[in-house]
């Protein structure tokens, strides 16, 4: 038997299972609330449907709603036995707390927040194991399991890689201590808008391999972070599960010469990706080649699943 890798249709989000052979199972990301996805999947409905009532070890890449919302669910419904997160609990001043009615882009950054430590809670409350990932930061700390010929590792970050939307949030908290003003405001919003630039990015191989590179989980890292990760890593894989949904910033030119995948699976709805599908095309006839597939969750029906290739890592959509 060989582990699974099953890509879920989350619309514009991400939800990424891996599955071994023992049955043990690994969540990455969990993508948005049910109601902000008509028509797709939920991590915790993928779950119902294979009669999943537990789940190994939950991974959340960064703060944005459509990777962490969708975990909630899956904490509240199902028994998590360990999560991997990206920072440890902070504390929101009232003003941030009360900040969460307001309908602009700054009560959008209070209400992630929230949920976030709302995440936290619920985790510690039901008796996860919380590992912070900075944990992994060494190059010899890297792997989050090593189990039955297969180890799933954090590439990114490491150690001394910035992550400047942690910095971000770190001076926003500061300047909303008594309300938020224009400064802190403007903190909240840049925190959101480099939240990118902080994703983790993750790798899983199997240990005696035919060399085809395994499954590259590229969170939502834009360019900049995939050239700092290339000079310290060769990331040639075999499927890459695209950044950032396939937009230019991170799923381009110099990114594909970088990871090499034979085929890239892109976590899009369909109709979100009519507006990218011109770029794609453009990529595929001039920077991927003819052996290069483009696969997009948005393809496959939600509650239908679809094999995609069927290496050392068996990887679907569904």
């Amino acid at each position: 038997m060989k582990a699974e890798v099953h890509c879920i249709q989350v619309g514009w989000g991400d939800a990424h299972f891996i599955r071994l052979p023992s049955g043990h199972l690994t969540l990455v990301d969990g993508g948005d609330l049910p109601e902000n996805v008509p028509g797709g999947d939920t991590a915790a409905g993928w779950m119902d449907r294979c009669g999943e009532e537990r789940l190994d070890c939950m991974i959340l890449t960064h703060l944005h709603d459509d990777h962490l919302n969708g975990l909630l669910e899956v904490a509240r419904r199902k028994r998590v036995l360990e999560a991997v997160l990206p920072y440890k609990p902070f504390v929101l001043p009232e003003s941030i707390l009360a900040g969460r009615e307001r309908e602009d882009q700054t009560g959008l950054v209070c209400r992630l927040l929230a949920r976030y430590l709302e995440l936290v809670a619920l985790l510690q409350e039901n008796g996860t194991r919380l590992i912070w990932r900075d944990g992994y930061g060494q190059k010899d700390q890297a792997a989050i399991w090593h189990r039955e010929g297969y180890t799933f590792e954090q590439l990114h970050p490491r150690q001394d890689d910035p992550l400047p939307a942690w910095a971000a949030l770190t001076e926003a908290l500061l300047a909303c201590r008594d309300e938020i003003g224009a400064a802190g405001a403007g903190w909240l919003e840049r925190f959101h808008q480099l939240s990118n630039h902080d994703s983790s990015v993750y790798l899983l191989t199997r240990d005696e391999a035919s060399g085809d590179g395994g499954v590259l989980f590229g969170g939502d890292l834009l360019e900049e972070g995939w050239k700092r990760l290339a000079q310290r890593l060769q990331l040639r894989c075999r499927v890459w599960k695209a950044p950032h949904h396939g937009v230019n910033d991170a799923f381009n030119a110099a990114t594909l010469r970088l990871t090499r995948p034979e085929v890239a699976i892109i976590p899009i709805c369909s109709e979100r990706a009519q507006a990218l599908q011109a770029q794609w095309t453009s990529l595929a006839s001039e920077e991927l080649g003819q052996d290069v597939q483009l696969r997009i969750t948005g393809d496959v029906p939600p509650g239908t699943s679809k094999l995609i290739t069927d290496g050392d890592i068996l990887v679907y959509i569904g």
